[in-house]
């Protein structure tokens, strides 16, 4: 009886130590937002506006990589130079663990959208610059759902607007050819 007893202490002491670790590592991720200058959470950028990036909930007075990626982004993905707009930004989090609104992106040019994964990743020397949900933290949702973190650039109201008059103008022409 006696060693049933130590072995269901022990087993209670494995469980906490485990939920203890858990809450650990989800604190760790934090919430990783693209966001206005203001730090007003914002998912789409047009052509000549800045991206922000604001976190909270990352470890207190650690350097963190701000990286801009294609979206999606998984585990273990490889965080590379190349499809990047915008160099990676080192940064240290205050004493709870926040980023203030940071430029990440200026000046977002113009051309075609593109879905883009903010990653915030923990620096650690020696270790491979690949995302790991256990200490990085990620924004790759946007305020219309799993659509990446945000969008950028997307077009002036003038070229949406010559788009309509072009296909006012087309369906003018076709119901003109009808007659």
């Amino acid at each position: 009886m006696t060693l049933t007893c130590h072995k269901l202490v022990l087993l209670i002491v494995l469980m906490a130590v485990t939920v203890s670790a858990l809450s650990g590592c989800a604190s760790a991720l934090g919430n990783v937002t693209s966001c206005d200058k203001d730090g007003n959470p914002k998912d789409v950028f047009g052509p000549g506006e800045n991206v922000y990036v604001k976190a909270d909930g990352l470890e207190s007075k650690k350097w963190y990589t701000i990286w801009i990626q294609y979206h999606p982004v998984n585990h273990s993905d490889r965080l590379t130079l190349e499809e990047i707009p915008a160099l990676p930004r080192p940064t240290v989090t205050d004493a709870d663990g926040n980023i203030s609104a940071v430029i990440i992106w200026p000046n977002v040019p113009k051309g075609t959208p593109i879905t883009y994964d903010i990653v915030v990743r923990r620096t650690l020397s020696g270790c491979p610059v690949a995302y790991n949900p256990t200490t990085d933290g990620l924004d790759n949702t946007t305020i219309m759902g799993d659509l990446g973190g945000f969008i950028a650039p997307i077009p002036e109201l003038p070229a949406f607007a010559l788009a309509g008059i072009g296909a006012i103008v087309g369906l003018i022409a076709l119901g003109r050819r009808k007659d």
